[in-house]
């Protein structure tokens, strides 16, 4: 398979396709880039925990639902559910009642992080290895390890504790770079630039951006010609004499030298695919890589803002699927510090130790109501003492607990491994819930009211309201029960009965699914 079977993903989604499959480990890339409804596919082999919380984190990530397999693993060939079929069914319960509805209609809020979208650079990285290096080339082609540098930058930056997304190079040239700090360049997604793309990026470091490049930004057109000079080659203040790959032993040989913003002191890096002819002209370079004669960390400054090129390929990390290292995360702290970028939340113990790397955050906006998702990548070993620090004191609540924390700056958040915990942020209290429902004959539409009540507002933002309705038997009805949005806290609806429904004692149950608060109303059908 060619990179995800030949697919240009951003081509795709700038033209309005929802009906779309999303390739495994690619959903935070396509969900930046896709306006509409998203659902994020889960394996069939997975442990239980997964199945209790990456619903979760992908919700907070701005998916919209999850989708599986049907087969032996969820259904036995003998009619009966399999204990991963309850699994799916009980952990995603909650967001079935009412959160999912809440998250849906808000909209996650990226940092302004972007990693270009380039499908002629996918394309070109596919084959450079043997096309450039001929038969003595890249054994893998390069569109692996390129593959693997990009996927170790997203990696760095959820664990540094910010949001990115992707902007195909359409966008970069039609201006969509307005209002970012930080650009990064993945080999895997800039090989091959145009000209427009490379004068976009241009413009946007001298008005006051930071660009990130892990190894030779447009060295090629957008048609995969090898140029005689890269395209960014004057942004970064570099040239060559001829351009070629060149593969290390897998060790610390990327050392640091030169102090900079940009990079942190004495660190070390595993730098295995380099670009062996590359040469200073009028840049800076910070590192080198040892025992040969080739720069690292070049940067320049051009206008109001910086570039840097690294001339590494960031691949240990995938390749031996484990996290970042500390100096890789230093690393990216050091691209956001530059950029003027800090962190939407902190995540600390009892002394105010960042722990923001054990875990992944995402903010979501819905009008005057703000979500704060955090999903937990690792157990942090003093686990009790965890909590979540935000950027101001606000009306909180814990809506998995349905619990009102108070106006607070802290909350306590306890997460182990493959825990999700979401916080709902207000400018005023949830103060109390009323629901009311009209007799009426069986077969016949029911009118149901919901009023909510708040304190410090008079314009409240959308809530939900969960609405169980329980048969005169005890048993909830799941064809009447119901999430319901509120506008200026009330909804009111109808519940269209049956011909062959119980008579008697029915019962709506009504939930605030922020607040916990909770009614109920009865109403008797004859």
């Amino acid at each position: 398979m060619i990179p995800y079977g030949g697919m240009d993903i951003g081509r795709y989604l700038a033209t309005g396709v929802f009906n779309f499959y999303c390739p495994y480990g690619d959903d935070l890339m396509i969900a930046s880039m896709l306006q509409g409804p998203m659902v994020k596919y889960l394996g069939w082999g997975m442990g239980k925990p997964t199945y209790f919380d990456y619903p979760w984190r992908d919700a907070f990530r701005g998916q919209w639902g999850t989708f599986r397999f049907f087969g032996h693993t969820f259904f036995s060939q003998f009619g009966w559910v399999q204990p991963a079929g309850g699994w799916t069914g009980e952990g995603t319960a909650q967001l079935r009642e009412g959160v999912g509805k809440a998250l849906m209609g808000a909209r996650r809020q990226l940092s302004p992080v972007a990693i270009l979208y380039s499908y002629p650079s996918m394309v070109t990285s596919a084959g450079a290895g043997v096309w450039i290096e001929g038969e003595k080339g890249n054994a893998h082609l390069m569109w692996r390890p390129a593959n693997w540098s990009r996927e170790s930058f997203e990696r760095e930056l959820v664990q540094c504790g910010v949001s990115f997304g992707y902007l195909t190079e359409n966008q970069v040239v039609q201006g969509e770079l307005a209002g970012k700090k930080l650009l990064i360049l993945p080999h895997f997604m800039a090989m091959a630039l145009s000209d427009a793309t490379c004068a976009a990026i241009k413009q946007f470091v001298a008005d006051g951006g930071t660009v990130v490049a892990d190894l030779a930004p447009a060295i090629c057109d957008e048609h995969g010609k090898l140029r005689d000079q890269g395209g960014l080659d004057d942004l970064f203040g570099v040239t060559r004499t001829e351009f070629a790959y060149d593969q290390r032993y897998p060790d610390y040989l990327v050392g640091v030298t030169g102090t900079s913003p940009l990079v942190p002191q004495n660190a070390w890096y595993i730098g295995e695919w380099l670009e062996k002819g590359l040469q200073v002209t009028d840049g800076t370079a910070l590192g080198k890589h040892s025992f040969l004669d080739i720069p690292a960390f070049v940067t320049k400054q051009t206008g109001q803002g910086q570039a840097l090129l690294m001339n590494f390929l960031q691949t240990n990390t995938v390749r031996r699927n484990g996290e970042p290292e500390d100096d890789d995360l230093k690393m990216v702290q050091a691209f956001l510090r530059a950029a003027g970028l800090t962190p939407p939340v902190d995540i600390t113990d009892a002394a105010g130790v960042s722990f923001l790397k054990n875990y992944e955050t995402n903010i979501l906006q819905d009008g005057p109501v703000q979500y704060v998702g955090v999903y937990c990548e690792k157990s942090p070993d003093n686990v009790e003492q965890m909590v979540v620090v935000f950027p101001d004191e606000r009306e909180t609540y814990d809506v998995r607990a349905g619990k009102y924390l108070g106006r607070v700056k802290r909350a306590p958040m306890p997460l182990k491994a493959f825990e999700a915990a979401l916080f709902a942020r207000l400018d005023y209290q949830v103060s109390d819930l009323t629901v009311t429902a009209a007799d009426a004959a069986r077969g016949r539409a029911l009118p149901v009211t919901v009023k909510l009540s708040f304190k410090g507002t008079n314009q409240p933002g959308r809530h939900v309201v969960r609405l169980a309705v329980v048969a005169p038997d005890g048993k909830e009805s799941v064809l009447y029960s119901q999430n319901v949005n509120t506008r200026n806290g009330t909804w009111r609806g109808r519940i269209h009965t049956a011909l062959n429904d119980q008579p008697g004692t029915w019962t709506v149950k009504a939930r605030e699914i922020l607040s916990g608060a909770t009614a109920t109303a009865q109403f008797r059908l004859r």
